[in-house]
């Protein structure tokens, strides 16, 4: 699976966010909607990144590996910041 976070950056008047892939787990989950269990290589890096730049942590997620494919569109055509995390 890939996932993706756009956010606006009032302060200097652009768009960015990071995007990733990650693996959608068998693991029980007792709950409702769309939730899932996901893993993503090297997380605690994700995390460290997303807490020290001021990211929200829900994204936009979807069933298909496109991450490069969303990092190349959002920089190269829209010239949006994005963090492409690799584990």
């Amino acid at each position: 699976m890939s996932f993706a976070l756009f956010c606006t950056d009032d302060a200097i008047g652009q768009i960015r966010g990071y995007s990733s892939s990650g693996r959608i787990t068998d693991d029980p989950l007792e709950t409702f909607g769309g939730a899932g269990v996901v893993e993503i290589p090297g997380l605690q890096k994700l995390l460290h990144y997303i807490c020290e730049n001021d990211f929200e942590h829900q994204v936009a997620a979807n069933f298909s590996i496109v991450a490069s494919a969303i990092h190349e569109a959002a920089t190269r055509y829209l010239n949006w910041q994005l963090y492409a995390h690799c584990a």
